[in-house]
């Protein structure tokens, strides 16, 4: 293979790297757009009391299934994680242990966090 023919090869090489770069973007924002709307369609039949209810009588892997729909607690949890101090495994491990509203992490209390997401009364 002469040196013209090895440039032009590598050319389309990087064409293809080039689309299936783009393809697993593009993939990645509809996987992150789906992420947001699962808690819409999880809680949108679900009261703030019922999920009080059904959260005070889960166990922690349950809270956890719970709190992982939501972005902004996540986002809430890096956000105090960064500050230093405890890290996000221990503030989530701390959020789990507790009932409703009793841990301090959640602020200003839990139904901020899902009331955008449950049906309203």
């Amino acid at each position: 293979m002469n040196p013209k023919e090895l440039i032009e090869r590598m050319k389309q090489e990087d064409d293809k790297n080039a689309k299936l770069k783009s393809k697993i973007y593009a993939l990645e924002q509809e996987l992150k757009r789906q992420e947001e709307n699962s808690a819409h369609v999880i809680f949108k039949d679900t009261t703030l009391e019922e999920l009080e209810k059904i959260w005070n009588k889960s166990d922690e892997n349950q809270r956890y299934d719970i709190m992982t729909y939501i972005p902004e607690i996540k986002y809430q949890i890096d956000k105090l994680d960064s500050h230093g101090g405890l890290r996000s495994g221990e503030i989530e491990e701390e959020i789990y242990s507790k009932k409703w509203n009793e841990s301090e992490w959640l602020e200003p209390n839990y139904e901020f966090y899902f009331e955008d997401y449950c049906k309203k009364v």
